[in-house]
């Protein structure tokens, strides 16, 4: 999924917005196999008003993938802040393609056809129980030379990426997008082989520069055997993002568990649990995201 995303970010919304606020709604809707073609469509959803100072707008656009019949493979909403003198002619879409689907032919298909028994390769997944915590072991780091050349892939041309004349290295940032895949990257080895994801929502409380380590650590918030498939388990989870911080410096203590269940979880609100009562995460959660996925389950 995280490949296919790579080719739903248009260039211009990406050069032209002032920051990516987040990504809801993910999901790979049909399979791509070798030979597709796929081409990037985007609808506006929503234009409006941010803050006060009538400088800037909140847009919401659905992106989609949609292959050579005219299928849609892959969609996501994604929010950003844009300056108001660029978004003064956005007109808000009357109707997008298939903007509001929701069902996967990919999901429906693997929940039809995979077995323990036919998967023996895949690896062995540990048992998951809900409100458990979990310190991943591993991290991930972008170089500039990999920041850029994904950048160059997923169209992402915004100045902050590439431009050093104009900024300073400080300045010069990993998109959100590539935070995200670097943070659900890292619970592979707990977590086992994901045969299925889907993205509820996903934030950047704060920027990632090029060559931050971004560890993780996720809490499981639900587990349930499939009914179609009694060798497939749906987990649901919220995984945090941590940059520049030694991963076993959190193993036996008590993060706040307000960081994983609260229903509110903007920049604002995250810092402000960090600052009362876990302080070690302040300004370190570069990510929150909910995600679900699909495996099979832990032999019994």
């Amino acid at each position: 999924m995280r490949v296919i995303l790579t080719f739903a970010l248009h260039h211009r919304s990406s050069e032209a917005g002032h920051l990516h606020l987040g990504i809801y709604n993910m999901a790979q809707l049909r399979p791509v196999t070798d030979g597709d073609s796929v081409r990037a469509l985007f609808s506006t959803n929503a234009v409006e008003e941010a803050g006060r100072s009538g400088r800037f707008t909140l847009v919401s656009h659905t992106h989609v993938l949609v292959n050579q019949h005219e299928e849609t493979v892959f969609r996501l909403t994604r929010k950003g802040l844009y300056p108001k003198s660029v978004t003064d002619q956005l007109q808000v879409s009357k109707e997008g393609k298939d903007q509001n689907a929701t069902q996967s032919e990919l999901r429906d298909k693997i929940i039809r056809n995979v077995s323990a028994k036919e998967n023996m390769n895949i690896t062995a997944s540990m048992p998951l129980t809900p409100n458990e915590l979990y310190v991943h072991r591993l991290v991930k780091a972008f170089s500039p030379t990999e920041t850029k050349g994904i950048s160059n892939l997923m169209r992402a041309t915004h100045p902050h990426i590439f431009n050093t004349k104009k900024f300073c290295m400080d300045d010069i940032l990993v998109p959100g997008p590539m935070a995200l895949a670097a943070t659900v990257h890292n619970v592979a080895d707990d977590f086992g082989d994901v045969l299925y994801e889907t993205v509820v929502e996903a934030t950047n409380p704060n920027r990632v520069n090029q060559e931050d380590v971004i560890g993780s650590v996720s809490f499981i918030l639900d587990v349930q055997r499939l009914p179609q498939n009694s060798d497939l388990e749906e987990v649901t989870v919220r995984t945090l993002g941590i940059k520049n911080l030694d991963m076993d410096e959190l193993l036996d203590r008590n993060i706040p568990v307000q960081l994983f269940t609260g229903n509110n979880m903007e920049s604002t609100n995250i810092e402000k649990i960090c600052e009362q009562k876990f302080p070690l995460l302040c300004r370190r959660i570069a990510v929150q995201v909910l995600w679900k996925f699909l495996r099979l389950r832990p032999s019994q």
